[in-house]
């Protein structure tokens, strides 16, 4: 007589969902741009001159770190930031548009402006990335 053989079945435990917001921070590591490579590339661009690829540059950023959050236009970031990051950030997000705004269609363009435009696009998304 032949010996039945039991099937022993291992049981993997399934991984707890967690909330949507967990999934979204874990979304949102995974799609995280290193801001730091853009800041080497803008530094470079500002000192070569290439002003016209700086400001693309820049907004290639400014739309990498806005869709990390899920945010599509300024306007809901700058929403979104206020809620998440505090006023002051959103404030300084706003104000760093609008010199962006002024300085890209400057017909002269002064080295200086560009300096401290890209000491405050540094220091301002690093604290949004944080």
């Amino acid at each position: 007589m032949a010996k039945k053989r039991t099937l022993v079945r291992e049981t993997v435990p399934a991984k707890p969902l967690g909330s949507v917001a967990e999934t979204e921070k874990e979304i949102r590591e995974l799609l995280k741009t290193d801001i730091n490579d853009y800041f080497g590339y803008l530094e470079n661009l500002k000192d070569n001159g290439e002003y016209e690829k700086f400001f693309a540059t820049l907004e290639e950023l400014d739309q990498e770190v806005r869709s990390q959050y899920f945010q599509g236009s300024a306007a809901e970031f700058k929403t979104f930031l206020e809620k998440h990051k505090g006023y002051s950030v959103a404030e300084e997000y706003s104000k760093l548009q609008q010199k962006v705004q002024m300085e890209k269609y400057n017909p002269v363009k002064s080295t200086d402006a560009l300096e401290e435009l890209l000491k405050t696009i540094v220091n301002l998304y690093s604290q949004i990335s944080k």
